[in-house]
């Protein structure tokens, strides 16, 4: 039996990749970088300034999202406002990406997605993208070299 206080939205084709709770919205990130946002049983499609790779609530309560080339940025009262550049160093390659904040400090990392190569017997793994971490404060990020 299910519980009366859930119910059902129907999006179509949707994949999705995050979700993230701020407040009384439910921010969901989908495979192609697009972001909704759900409240009070209402859908609505945010705009975004480029592909969104990953989202995160921060300590101040507010969501985090990151741009594909573009940036870290908050959303507050419906607005997106500019926390830091993004990595010049990330590349092109196809990778999945993590971000975390705690009282204004980030952490971004990106992970190499492997893929097989075509016609390998037996098999092998390629990797186009970039595994790293970066840490921002201040608006100032840095990579970090992990030995």
């Amino acid at each position: 039996e299910q519980d009366a206080a859930w119910k059902s939205i129907s999006l179509g084709e949707f994949e999705f990749r995050q979700v993230v709770g701020v407040d009384d919205t439910v921010y969901v990130r989908a495979k192609d970088g697009s972001l909704l946002a759900v409240r009070h049983g209402e859908v609505r499609k945010l705009p975004t300034l480029a592909p969104c790779e990953v989202i995160a609530r921060t300590t101040s309560g507010t969501l985090l999202a990151v741009f594909t080339n573009q940036g870290f940025f908050t959303l507050v009262g419906g607005q997106w406002t500019k926390k830091a550049p993004y990595p010049s160093d990330v590349g092109d390659g196809e990778h999945t990406s993590y971000v975390a904040e705690f009282d204004g400090h980030l952490a971004f990392a990106t992970m190499s997605n492997p893929h097989i190569k075509p016609g390998s017997d037996p098999i092998v793994w390629t990797y186009t993208g970039v595994d790293a971490l970066w840490t921002i404060e201040d608006g100032k990020i840095a990579r970090v070299i992990i030995r």
